[in-house]
């Protein structure tokens, strides 16, 4: 097995300024599984892999944002 397997993308999408982001379900050597956050900004590219606690705490923070009525969007 190699470092990590990629067990399927979970969702893609474009992002503001031709990024396009791609969250996908990763499996290491040992079977540690993370979310990976992979950001595509023209040829490059930022991974981010995180545990379930870290996902979690980064979505309530993107909800929150998202929700937020001066960012256009009321709850």
């Amino acid at each position: 097995m190699a470092l990590y397997t990629i067990l399927g993308d979970l969702d893609t999408f474009d992002a503001p300024w031709g990024k396009k982001i791609v969250l996908q379900k990763v499996e290491y050597e040992g079977g540690l599984v993370l979310l990976r956050v992979r950001i595509k900004e023209g040829s490059r590219f930022t991974l981010l892999d995180l545990d379930g606690e870290s996902a979690g705490r980064l979505g309530q923070g993107l909800l929150a944002w998202a929700s937020a009525p001066e960012n256009g969007k009321a709850k």
